[in-house]
């Protein structure tokens, strides 16, 4: 497998060689700017020297006469020794020089052929070989009573020229130099920086983080909410879509909204303890954990942890009710030994008065009610649901009329079995938490696969109410539309409240 190239690496690169791409840009521009410069210069200078020169009476005098001079002569050196120059040379309308550094060449021509235009009474500057080798010059003609007299020629070789240039060059080029090295530096120390920035991991572990958070935030079965201090939500998995709302939530719509607004019981959360605590919303058991967010050692949030623990509680409960269904079963049987010892003796002692009595104690509704059970019910998680259930309304002095009808309850799938706990369940819990009459009357049937579930009684106003606000929670709502099940509940003039739920079936498979 190819070795990836680090992130450091990446950085320091890019920033580094962007500044020496930027820096050597601008080195060649500003090196072509101080070449065309000094020549500018060095012109300038050659030609206010040359227009003094032709204002000077010693080089008129020279030329009116247009004889030597050693006292010219003198003074061009001299002048030209000040300003640093390779040669003045000052010659007549012939061309012939009245001056030269070289004293040999003084009569004689003026070597360059570019000295014509000069002659003609015009300012030139020229590059051109001469005997000092190939210089820059400047012609400045001298005139004498608005008459042209002869010209002065000024000039510096080439090569003192690019000396100087190379001079200005090399104090660029070391504070490039120097530039360069700060520049890379601070590029290296940005670079270290960023990364530091990034936890120190490469690009490709943070895509791979990413996708392992996503991936487990998505498939995760527990609700997941980040939040900041301000109780403001950041994010949130699938999964808390159906906590919140019982159906997806757009996220768009619920990121920087507070969090009171989706979690009714807010207040009751504690995000400073750090043990599991037990929240309910919408007949929904949870287990909520709450763990802080900190980056740096800065806290800046919280993130919930809501799992969902209705199954655990409905299997524990199916537990609990199918231990007391055995042990209900187990009592009857020895019951039924001793019931019948007990006829027998009575009936041998010819005591029909007593018989009758003890007859009518152990046909009580409560006493008939688990034996119908216990006969007409074949499941035993079904059983011992409906026995435990009507002891929660008979432990509140409320009379709970079962009809089962005959095979009402056999037959049931794995899933219609789970639906008919959880809805039953549901609609009998909240039938508890009203203020109810004594008597309800409840039927239950099975037919065609598809489980009935009839309720009868008289509510007030109010009871009615809260009974139609907790059948219209979103949770209820969610365990109805995945049941497949038809929900209705009505009231009549008089007050009485008809309930009736039909459970449907998903073709699964059937006992």
């Amino acid at each position: 497998m190819k070795k990836k190239v680090r992130l450091w690496v990446i950085l320091s690169s890019v920033l580094m060689l962007t500044m020496l791409f930027v820096i050597t840009i601008s080195y060649i521009l500003l090196t072509k700017h101080t070449v065309s410069e000094v020549k500018k210069r060095q012109e300038q200078q050659l030609v206010a020297l040359g227009h003094n020169l032709s204002l000077e009476p010693l080089v008129i005098d020279s030329l009116e006469q247009n004889t030597y001079s050693e006292e010219l002569q003198k003074y061009t050196l001299k002048v030209s020794t000040i300003h640093k120059l390779d040669f003045i040379v000052v010659f007549d309308m012939d061309g012939i020089r009245l001056t030269h550094p070289n004293s040999d060449k003084i009569g004689k021509h003026f070597e360059g052929n570019d000295e014509g235009n000069a002659l003609k009474g015009e300012e030139t500057i020229s590059i051109s070989s001469g005997t000092l080798g190939e210089t820059l010059r400047v012609f400045v003609p001298v005139f004498y009573k608005e008459k042209q007299i002869g010209v002065v020629s000024l000039g510096r070789k080439t090569t003192s020229l690019t000396e100087q240039i190379d001079e200005t060059k090399r104090a660029y080029t070391f504070f490039v130099s120097l530039s360069l090295v700060i520049c890379i530096f601070v590029g290296s120390l940005t670079a270290y920086f960023l990364k530091k920035q990034l936890l120190d991991l490469e690009p490709s572990e943070l895509a791979r983080l990413f996708e392992e958070r996503e991936a487990m935030l998505t498939e995760t079965n527990d609700a997941i909410i980040v939040i900041n201090l301000n109780n403001q939500v950041l994010l949130m998995n699938k999964q808390a879509g159906y906590f919140v709302n019982g159906d997806i939530l757009n996220k768009s719509t619920v990121v920087g909204q507070d969090i009171s607004q989706f979690i009714t019981e807010w207040q009751r959360v504690n995000l400073i303890d750090k043990k599991e605590q037990l929240y309910q919303q919408d007949g929904i058991d949870y287990l909520l954990s709450v763990a802080p967010i900190k980056v740096k050692k800065q806290h800046i949030g919280y993130i919930l942890f809501f799992k969902n623990i209705s199954e655990l509680t409905l299997i524990s409960e199916k537990l609990d009710r199918t231990r007391e269904y055995a042990l209900a079963l187990q009592n009857q049987s020895h019951e039924f030994m001793n019931i019948l010892h007990v006829i027998y003796g009575l009936v041998d002692l010819e005591a029909y008065e007593e018989l009758t009595k003890y007859l009518a104690d152990i046909l009580t509704p409560d006493e008939e009610f688990e034996k119908r059970v216990s006969i007409l019910v074949g499941n035993p998680n079904i059983a011992a649901l409906l026995i435990t259930e009507r002891n929660k309304f008979v432990a509140k002095k409320i009379d709970l009329v079962v009809d089962i009808l005959p095979e009402s309850v056999t037959g049931f799938n794995q899933k219609q079995e789970d639906d008919f706990i959880s809805i039953y369940s549901y609609i009998n819990n909240s039938l508890l938490t009203l203020s109810l009459p004594k008597t309800i009357e409840q039927r239950i049937s099975y037919r065609e696969r598809q489980i009935s579930l009839y309720y009868e009684c008289s509510l007030d106003m109010e009871a009615y109410q809260l009974l139609q606000q907790k059948t219209a929670t979103t949770y209820f709502k969610h365990l109805v539309r995945k049941t497949t099940s038809q929900y209705q509940m009505t009231q009549s003039n008089d007050g009485w409240v008809q309930i009736e739920c039909v459970i449907g079936d998903d073709g699964g498979t059937h006992d």
